[in-house]
């Protein structure tokens, strides 16, 4: 007979503590009306900015397999800075530059060019034009 009342006794532990993990986890679900929604429980809900007006933008990177650092803009002065992580020691700088005329150019490095693209396309949508055909049989 004691054992039976030991029995229930746990039986009842149990299933409070049940009843309290799921009012935990109902609790967390519906915090903030967010429900189970798509947003992560870790994620913000709020968007950020990303380059505030007159502020710094920093952005980490990996500058080699074993470097780090990080890249710094400043969108109101129109400059672009690297700094390097060096550990024990400080923050190196290791560029500078003044973006102002960057963005300005039009066809800097780039392969195709710009201008054999717009032909490319050009040349595809023109109506009539099919696809080229060659003289082959399938077996060559």
């Amino acid at each position: 007979m004691r054992s039976l009342l030991h029995a229930n006794r746990v039986v009842l532990v149990l299933g409070a503590n049940a009843i309290l993990l799921l009012l935990i986890l109902v609790a967390m679900i519906t915090r903030d009306g967010r429900g189970l929604g798509a947003t992560a429980f870790g994620q913000s809900l709020i968007t950020p900015v990303s380059a505030p007006a007159g502020g710094l933008t920093v952005m980490p990177c990996q500058l080699s397999p074993n470097t780090w650092g990080c890249y710094v803009m400043d969108p109101m002065n129109q400059t672009l800075c690297v700094y390097q992580y060096l550990p024990h020691e400080e923050l190196k700088l290791l560029a500078a530059r003044d973006i102002q005329y960057d963005r300005k150019l039009g066809n800097y490095n780039t392969s195709p060019p710009p201008t054999e693209i717009k032909a490319m396309v050009e040349r595809a949508e023109e109506p009539g034009r099919a696809a080229p055909t060659t003289n082959r049989s399938p077996e060559q």
